[in-house]
């Protein structure tokens, strides 16, 4: 096996989508082409949810939330699947070309200086002013809508998974997320982890 890379070729990422609903207007059933987790700033043609070890405690923030505004909350849960082995080191941009999974809190120096480069080009000059360059969990969490962007440019297009900080309507703090593209045909289940409610599980490709 190469160092820093996972040899399991069919393995998956757990994603949770939070939703928010008047108590009134629950509805019966869910399609999973139609969910994303809120944020403050939408990501155009993506789905988004939490993941990792933030899962809980956004879960907690969301819970709270809903309370306060008395909602009801429907939590979503995903495996999403990657094709290529997972790069288990800090990843540099050299690496980027082998992998179809993009953590942003694991790369080098370098490539997040790259990733500055690009957001800098795409903020709006005056909201650049007040973004520390150095942390993702400021120039990325603060504008996850230019993701579409950097996935559009020839070295990131074969990524399928970005995994990112952001911020939601629900928390006042980044959280860690996970998004693919809207119809992405590697989404292997989908449930609904507290209410009877039917998950739709309508990507192409994709089977419970």
């Amino acid at each position: 096996m190469t160092e820093g890379v996972s040899n399991k070729r069919k393995n998956g990422i757990d994603v949770t989508v939070v939703l928010f609903f008047n108590k009134k207007r629950v509805p019966a059933s869910i399609k999973v082409s139609e969910i994303t987790l809120p944020l403050t700033r939408k990501i155009p043609g993506y789905l988004t949810g939490l993941s990792g070890h933030q899962r809980l405690e956004g879960l907690m923030f969301a819970r709270q939330y809903a309370d306060q505004n008395d909602l009801k909350m429907i939590v979503i849960d995903l495996v999403v699947e990657f094709e290529k082995p997972r790069y288990l080191k800090i990843m540099g941009y050299e690496n980027l070309k082998d992998h179809d999974v993009f953590v942003v809190s694991r790369i080098s120096k370098d490539f997040v200086g790259i990733l500055a480069n690009y957001w800098f080009n795409w903020i709006p000059k005056k909201a650049a002013q007040d973004i520390d360059w150095a942390r993702p969990s400021d120039f990325i969490a603060h504008h996850p809508e230019y993701i579409p962007d950097l996935l559009h440019l020839d070295d990131f297009k074969h990524i399928n998974i970005i995994t990112f900080p952001v911020y939601t309507t629900f928390h006042d703090k980044p959280l860690t997320a996970t998004a693919v593209r809207a119809g992405y045909s590697r989404i292997a289940k989908a449930s609904a982890r507290f209410h009877d409610i039917e998950v739709i599980l309508d990507t192409p490709g994709s089977a419970e």
